[in-house]
């Protein structure tokens, strides 16, 4: 049974009372929706495959000073990523890598002894 018959409610729509009482927005969640793994500092195969582990297409990377190589090679370094890291879309959002060729690989993060 309703405590306070005929009362009415004023907290807005898309609003919910938090703890302490007070009105905040709820968070809205879109299915299908994530956040973008972040690929800066990993080599481009590293980060392309956590982008596509995520659902995300992603586009041919631009390399201004490694053009002609294979960006596939783990000597190409992501230096940024649009959309940015964190930044919630959709599935099959694409995302496009600025990498550099480096004149060795990356340091691996494999933890395995040798």
């Amino acid at each position: 049974m309703d405590p306070h018959p005929g009362a009415t409610s004023t907290t807005p729509v898309g609003q919910a009372p938090d703890a302490s009482g007070t009105e905040s927005p709820r968070a809205s969640v879109t299915p299908g929706a994530m956040a973008v793994p972040d690929g800066v500092g990993k080599s481009f195969l590293v980060a392309r495959g956590e982008w596509l582990g995520a659902r995300l297409k992603v586009a041919m990377p631009v390399a201004p000073d490694g053009a002609g190589s294979d960006p596939l090679s783990s000597v190409f370094v992501v230096l940024s990523q649009e959309p940015a890291a964190g930044t919630v879309v959709a599935a099959g959002t694409e995302v496009t890598a600025t990498v550099k060729r480096l004149d060795r690989p990356p340091p691996t993060t494999d933890t395995t002894p040798a």
